[in-house]
């Protein structure tokens, strides 16, 4: 059985942790919660909040970090947690990421709404989620893979999550959970995004899969030089090193759309200048839909 302690308050590319997973101990859920009201009381809207679109059942998501610099993950951690006493399923889309929807006000004052992931092949997590009496579930939301923030800025992000509930005693209804974060993007920091990446890669090593793959995605999206050394070593890096090269080619592919194939090539070292053809390939791929003003 999986236990939580402090269930935001941590560092994600240090310690072990699950992507996503819940809570089956309904004293732990209730301490999660309290962990995040405290949070939202101290931290403020911008980094945490809650919302309810369905009584019994509470959402809340907050930002790992309120404040950031360009290039840097862009991380939401979401809880849901079963306050009925009675079970509940509760939909969340295509690899339980497809029923999220985002409208955020970029630093210019225009609003865009990022356009839902693109189904992949391979294997992808059940959309229905179970949640006992008192139970809590916990999910990373990796914000990059849906929008870039490629502009330093404040920016406010509106979060929604547009579901079914269904209890054991009813048909599922329809149901809307809400939320507006606030977000500091600044200044390109090489420093800081090399200890980043540094931090990632350790983080994808470790022999949690959940975690080190969670790692690996993150890194996958630091779409700047400075990480293309990490996601060369990643794409030979054991313990998970099959899947790992997959996700840190997409990374190597991204920074080579971003700046170009030559760039990213150059600075490989000469063991990993075989991975061209491969890097080549992953920056011709069909990259996110386009951002919709709105």
């Amino acid at each position: 059985m999986r236990r939580l302690q402090r269930p935001f308050l941590y560092d994600p590319y240090i310690l072990a942790r699950p992507q996503s997973y819940a809570l089956r101990q309904p004293a732990r859920a209730g301490f999660g919660r309290r962990v995040v009201l405290l949070a939202s009381l101290f931290l403020g809207p911008s980094v945490c909040g809650l919302c309810q679109g369905q009584e019994g059942v509470d959402v809340s998501f907050a930002l790992q970090s309120s404040s950031v610099t360009l290039h840097e993950p862009v991380v939401v951690n979401l809880s849901i947690h079963n306050d009925l006493a009675e079970g509940v399923s509760v939909d969340l889309g295509y690899d339980r990421e497809g029923n999220f929807e985002f409208s955020i006000v970029q630093p210019d004052g225009s609003t865009i709404r990022p356009p839902h992931l693109a189904r992949r092949n391979g294997m992808s997590s059940l959309p229905q989620l179970q949640l006992q009496p008192g139970e809590t579930y916990w999910h990373r939301l990796l914000l990059n893979k849906w929008y870039p923030f490629s502009k330093a800025g404040n920016y406010r992000i509106v979060l929604t999550l547009s579901t079914a509930v269904g209890k054991d005693s009813g048909v599922p209804a329809k149901a809307e959970f809400s939320q507006q974060l606030t977000l500091e993007v600044g200044d390109r920091d090489e420093k800081r995004l090399d200890e980043v990446c540094e931090r990632l890669m350790r983080a994808a090593m470790l022999m949690n899969a959940e975690t080190a793959l969670d790692a690996a995605k993150s890194l996958s999206y630091v779409e700047d030089v400075v990480a293309i050394p990490y996601l060369a070593r990643l794409t030979r890096q054991r313990p998970f090193v099959v899947v790992t090269k997959d996700i840190a080619l997409g990374g190597l592919g991204r920074v080579a759309r971003a700046l170009s194939v030559e760039t990213v090539v150059l600075r490989l070292s000469p063991e990993d200048r075989k991975l061209e053809p491969e890097i080549r390939a992953a920056a011709r791929e069909s990259s996110p839909g386009t951002q919709n003003p709105r």
